[in-house]
């Protein structure tokens, strides 16, 4: 498959001014490929925000020295499509040898539930090709321009709409952001409501013989004024740390979703992989023997211990169900982040013959961290009581390459939707949970996304 490259660094403005004088209507490739160039320069806002009513997609990993940015689509699919599965779709498309075809994608918590119209523009599952696509590092930043062959654009609409694209890029100003306010409408549920939920899901494990729910709760804040929501997510990008951090616009209905994820889902880098149990929270303290302590405190709690063993089970009856090889499984540790602190155990291996990344993505998810341990029930559980459709939140979100795959589990996440924010929060309903430490952890989970307002206030009681 042809690479087509530049020898040296260039800038941007320099890379797009020779795609648009190199690119030849007349010569439509035969086959998949990319045009390449090393960048000397790189303005991710600017960016991100040449364009807007297109796709825009971008990842940053939590552990490695990755980036990636795209806009608009050389290939797109969706669950809405006949005959498609688009996680599995994905996984045989990013297996062509062609640097820079890397599918971005993100799927619905729950595709059986009913979608509201916040999220009408996503499908079950949603996985792009970028036609640019940037990969960042600290050594190099690398530019993709990407064509697929017999993708759903042929050769003279995608020559056009690259070029469209890449004019956008030039003619592009930097943005920036000031103040961002905004006012809470709607709670839902509201205290007593979730103190109901947690009452019935008690009463519920008890009588049925079940070990645990997720149970959620949405923000809906109204912001002052408009706001593309690529600024907000590299808002909450300069403010967060140890997390993934993820954008994905479907350049549809003024629709986006972006967060800063602590949770690994499912990680591969040639066939090593690599995934990770994550429940048990507790808060932050700027005081480090008080913070030391509720770490300590943490660690020896039965409560969360039970509560993190559901989600360890699940993927160690996962990983040797697919015969994952040289399993290994960390010990029990602390997580420590911004305003929480969770526990985790960490898994790695090597994958078996005949099993791709789609196979392991769905039999991982929903972990018993974002749902429970049994998932029809507690997915039905869940549709009947939180209220609000999750969406994107706590599905999966990521990128599938050649060589490598990476996904986080989508939570500490929000939607923008037109002028309302929807922030989206959960927690674990285990027999010894507590409601005022219960919806005290709500508070705390949501503050990864709501750090990216100066001002918010609150008419929602």
């Amino acid at each position: 498959m042809p690479t087509f490259f530049s020898e040296g660094l260039k800038t941007l403005q320099e890379v797009i001014k020779d795609l648009l004088q190199s690119l030849d209507i007349a010569n439509a490739p035969s086959e998949h490929c990319t045009w390449r160039y090393e960048l000397s320069d790189f303005d991710e806002t600017l960016f991100l925000c040449s364009v807007s009513g297109v796709e825009r997609v971008a990842f940053k990993s939590r552990d490695r020295d990755t980036e990636l940015f795209g806009i608009g689509a050389a290939d797109l699919l969706k669950s809405d499509q006949v005959g498609i599965d688009p996680l599995f779709e994905s996984t045989c498309r990013a297996q062509v040898k062609v640097p820079g075809h890397i599918y971005f994608g993100a799927s619905r918590f729950d595709d059986g539930g009913e979608v509201a119209k916040e999220w009408s523009s996503f499908s079950d599952q949603t996985f792009i090709l970028p036609l640019l696509l940037v990969i960042k590092s600290t050594q190099t930043t690398t530019f993709y321009l990407n064509f697929r062959y017999g993708g759903p654009l042929s050769w003279p609409r995608w020559f056009d709409y690259a070029a469209t694209l890449l004019k956008a890029l030039m003619a592009s100003s930097p943005k920036a952001l000031s103040c961002i306010k905004g006012v809470v409408t709607e709670c839902r549920p509201l205290k007593d409501g979730y103190r109901q939920n947690i009452k019935d899901a008690l009463e519920t494990l008890q009588q049925q013989g079940q070990h645990k729910v997720v149970l959620g709760r949405r923000k809906t804040i109204v912001l002052e004024r408009p706001v593309d929501p690529a600024l907000l997510y590299m808002r909450l990008k300069e403010r967060s740390c140890g997390a993934f951090l993820f954008f994905f616009d479907l350049g549809k209905g003024g629709q986006a979703f972006f967060g800063a994820s602590p949770e690994l889902l499912y990680r591969r880098i040639g066939l090593s992989i690599e995934t990770e149990s994550l429940a048990g929270t507790r808060a932050r303290s700027i005081h480090d023997d008080i913070d030391s302590q509720l770490g300590q405190e943490l660690l020896s709690c039965a409560k969360d211990i039970k509560e993190h063993s559901l989600v360890s089970l699940h993927i160690e009856q996962t990983l040797k169900r697919f015969g994952i090889t040289k399993l290994h499984a960390s010990e029990l540790a602390i997580m420590t982040l911004t305003y929480v602190q969770h526990l985790v155990k960490r898994y790695s291996g090597r994958l078996g013959h005949l099993v791709y990344d789609s196979h392991l993505i769905k039999a991982l998810h929903p972990t018993p961290a974002v749902c429970g341990f049994e998932p029809d029930w507690s997915i039905q559980f869940i549709r009947h009581h939180e209220g609000f459709d999750r969406g994107l939140y706590a599905g999966f979100v990521g990128f599938l390459g050649n060589d490598e795959a990476e996904f986080a589990v989508g939570i500490r996440s929000a939607l923008l939707h037109q002028h309302n924010l929807y922030v989206y929060a959960a927690s674990g309903i285990v027999s010894a949970s507590l409601f005022e430490a219960e919806w005290a952890e709500l508070d705390n989970k949501e503050k990864s996304v709501l750090c990216i307002f100066d001002e918010v206030g609150d008419e929602s009681q």
